[in-house]
């Protein structure tokens, strides 16, 4: 009999695999949270020992089951990110500024969405880039599906009152769209 431990702990190593196979690298998040896990030997300093080892990282699922998945932005995976917390408003925003964000890859936030783009130096890692808009770049991480996320109840600068959130895809695995470049975002 499979338990649920265990059946999410494959959820999170497929998407591990998964991941790795779209050159991210990957760090590993405590629990329920959005911090990165500390572990001597394998994690021992946070996001900067995001890696696409797949071994390493199935040692850390092993001994950290329940953790959720960081993505490491900017060079070091290749992309950069929008993370829009009122994403219909701010698109709204970013379309009168003249930026389309076409067929990107995309995941629901418990607030919002990632929109992911191929890296780009140019972009700033920024938070408040517009309001309820950060942006993740060079020296940054996301958190990413299948996370969980528990608050402790308090409010969320949008207002809403922060219970348990789940990372989604909009996107399977294999139907990613591929990952558009900020300099086709067109007017």
């Amino acid at each position: 009999m499979i338990s649920i431990k265990d059946d999410r702990k494959y959820l999170i190593l497929k998407d591990i695999r998964n991941y790795i196979s779209l050159g991210f690298k990957v760090l590993l998040l405590h629990p329920g949270e959005k911090r990165p896990l500390y572990d001597k030997e394998l994690q021992p300093n946070g996001f900067y020992n995001a890696t696409d080892d797949y071994n390493k990282l199935e040692k850390l699922v092993n001994k950290y089951p329940n953790s959720n998945i960081g993505i490491r932005t900017g060079k070091e995976s290749n992309i950069s990110v929008f993370d829009f917390d009122d994403y219909d408003n701010n698109l709204d925003d970013l379309l009168k500024k003249g930026l389309r964000p076409g067929n990107s890859l995309k995941w629901k936030t418990p607030h919002g969405v990632h929109i992911i783009l191929q890296y780009n130096s140019r972009i700033p890692t920024r938070t408040n880039f517009l309001p309820r808009l950060d942006i993740k770049n060079d020296g940054g991480y996301v958190v990413a599906p299948p996370s969980e996320v528990k608050c402790d109840g308090s409010k969320h600068h949008d207002n809403k009152p922060c219970n348990q959130a789940f990372y989604e895809q909009e996107y399977d695995f294999l139907e990613f769209p591929p990952i558009t470049k900020f300099e086709d975002w067109k007017l």
